[in-house]
C-alpha cells in the first residue's frame, strides 16, 4: 500500500470498496478495490456515511 500512497498528491486520497469498516473488507483486505480520488470526494462520502449511519453531521473536518 505504501506504493499506492506515495504517488498521491495532497489533494488526493485512496477510496476503498467495500469500505474498510465493512465485514467484507475485514474478511479479505487484499480483495478490496482501491483508487485515487480527490479528497473532497472522500470527505463527502464520509459525511454521507455519518449522516446515514447515525444522523450526525461531522462538519468540515469531523466532530471534535
Amino acid at each position: 500500500m505504501c506504493d499506492e500512497v506515495s504517488v498521491l498528491d495532497g489533494r488526493q486520497g485512496l477510496s476503498f470498496f467495500p469500505p474498510l469498516w465493512s465485514a467484507e473488507a475485514r474478511q479479505d483486505l487484499s480483495a478490496t478495490s482501491r483508487r485515487a480520488v480527490p479528497m473532497a470526494e472522500l470527505h463527502g462520502v464520509s459525511c454521507d456515511s455519518c449522516l446515514q449511519l447515525d444522523g450526525t453531521d461531522p462538519g468540515f473536518l469531523g466532530v471534535a
